[in-house]
């Protein structure tokens, strides 16, 4: 008669030992032979229960739907965390200091004359190293920003307004060379994702419009436009046409050694069209 092995396991799974392995077997006297008779309580239950052969593929099918489900979820779970964290790298720029100039070196001056040394904000005249910046405060509102110390020191105005391509930024600036004057600005458009801080002044409908010197020299101009304005530029790259002019100034204190006037001009392109404006004029030793 053979012998029937249980293994203590979850599936019900039974092996027969022939009889002639059974009795080939020579336990000691008195004690069972484990070496062959593992008997489970609960396995030995479950093969009296009636159809047991199906139990296992029933089985099988229902792990396979939970695994699938847990599959699902991960899936969800990862899509749904990618979904939360990608605003993080497009987040809106918030518009309050003014940009860094990136003014490159080594560029020697090859303009003839001044270009850009006075703007108007709607009737107010803006005259760079002439105009204090409490004044532009006075009649144009806003609260001037600062940063940085020594020679690196920066004040600055910040206003917003919109013309026909959409929304604009300007900043009035005053380095620690100009001593509390308007030495440069920088006017530019701002992409719809920019947020304004609330100390950069919106200024009047009446007061938007700025007004530079140059003919057909505007945000939005071509740069055919641009070039008819101000000729060929001291240097240039794909998005920069750069110009720069400088002069000598002499007073009756000191004529063997004069002042250096800059007056600095960028045009930043996109798509040949200009987004950008800043200029500068500096008088230094």
């Amino acid at each position: 008669m053979a012998t029937v092995c249980t293994f203590p396991s979850r599936s019900p799974w039974t092996v027969k030992i022939p009889e002639a392995v059974t009795q080939s077997a020579d336990p000691r006297e008195g004690e069972p032979d484990f070496r062959f008779v593992m008997v489970n309580e609960r396995n030995r239950r479950l093969q009296q229960q009636p159809h047991l052969s199906d139990a296992c593929p029933l089985k099988c099918k229902e792990n396979m739907r939970v695994a699938s489900c847990i599959a699902f979820v991960i899936l969800a779970l990862t899509s749904f965390a990618q979904t939360i964290e990608q605003p993080k790298s497009h987040s809106p720029r918030m518009i309050w200091e003014p940009p860094d100039w990136n003014f490159p070196q080594n560029v020697k001056a090859s303009v003839q004359k001044e270009m850009l040394s006075s703007f108007r904000v709607s009737s107010y005249e803006i005259v760079l190293e002439q105009t204090a910046m409490k004044d532009a405060q006075q009649h144009l509102g806003g609260q001037i920003g600062s940063r940085g110390d020594a020679g690196g020191a920066l004040e600055w105005l910040c206003f917003h307004g919109t013309n026909e391509m959409g929304r604009w930024v300007l900043w009035l600036e005053s380095s620690e060379i100009n001593g509390g004057l308007v030495g440069s600005f920088q006017w530019q458009q701002l992409p719809k994702s920019d947020v304004l801080d609330p100390r950069c002044q919106a200024l009047r409908r009446a007061d938007s419009m700025i007004t530079l010197p140059l003919s057909r020299f505007t945000l939005g101009a071509t740069q055919s436009q641009v070039l008819k304005s101000l000729g060929s530029p001291t240097a240039k790259d794909s998005e920069r046409l750069i110009y720069l002019h400088e002069h000598d100034v002499t007073t009756k204190a000191v004529r063997d050694d004069p002042f250096i006037s800059s007056n600095i001009v960028i045009v930043r392109l996109r798509n040949g069209v200009v987004w950008a404006i800043q200029a500068s004029k500096t008088t230094s030793d």
